[in-house]
């Protein structure tokens, strides 16, 4: 198992300008389930090729844009249709009756199989607070990374950062965010050799 991207620090902020509008888009799977990763973008029903495990540093509430998503859509083994980001999310009718939002306290992780359709609603944030989490990615260790994690492993190794870890820290770094994408195991899908112009861009949570 290793990260698919280094951990990433997002905040929703107060909807202003937003309140009382229904934006368009936003709705997805996150990685590896993007357009273009699997073979004839065939999502296999098991085993979860990605989960992600998102820490809530504030309250996921309803009045603060907790995110959005779909009870169970892991199950389809698709991605949202394009009738789900046309014409605004309104939670509860038409095609976004089943629509739900995250919401948890302050300290939990939010844990979840990566085809989980889901979307970031900056529009509900109406608590007048930013609302921050950290949001993390694991596949399995020989997927090929969302984003080449090169750069951000030679500066973490010229750094003072290995030598304020302890040993075990360390070793849950090299393993995570370090090491070399493995070949693909027998029978798997081979998701290790793609060809990227860049990084995949995310949607936020």
């Amino acid at each position: 198992m290793h990260l698919c991207h280094q951990p990433v620090i997002t905040t929703v902020k107060p909807a202003d300008e937003l309140l009382g509008t229904f934006p368009e888009l936003g709705w997805h799977s996150d990685y590896p389930y993007h357009p273009g990763v699997f073979p004839d973008d065939h999502f296999p029903e098991d085993p979860a090729f990605g989960v992600q495990f998102n820490f809530c540093i504030d309250d996921f509430r309803a009045d603060n844009a907790g995110t959005q998503f779909v009870p169970g859509s892991h199950a389809l083994c698709r991605r949202p249709p394009p009738e789900f980001n046309e014409g605004g999310t309104r939670m509860g009718e038409g095609v976004h009756k089943d629509v739900q939002q995250f919401q948890v306290p302050a300290g939990s992780a939010l844990i979840y199989d990566s085809r989980t359709w889901h979307r970031a609603c900056y529009e509900l944030n109406v608590s007048g607070h930013d609302r921050k989490a950290i949001l993390n990615a694991v596949t399995p260790n020989w997927v090929l990374p969302m984003m080449d994690k090169t750069d951000m492993r030679d500066r973490y190794h010229g750094s003072e950062m290995p030598s304020l870890l302890t040993d075990r820290e360390r070793q849950d770094v090299e393993r995570l965010c370090n090491r070399a994408t493995q070949p693909t195991p027998e029978g798997m899908p081979l998701l290790s050799e793609r060809k990227k112009s860049g990084p995949i861009r995310k949607t936020g949570n």
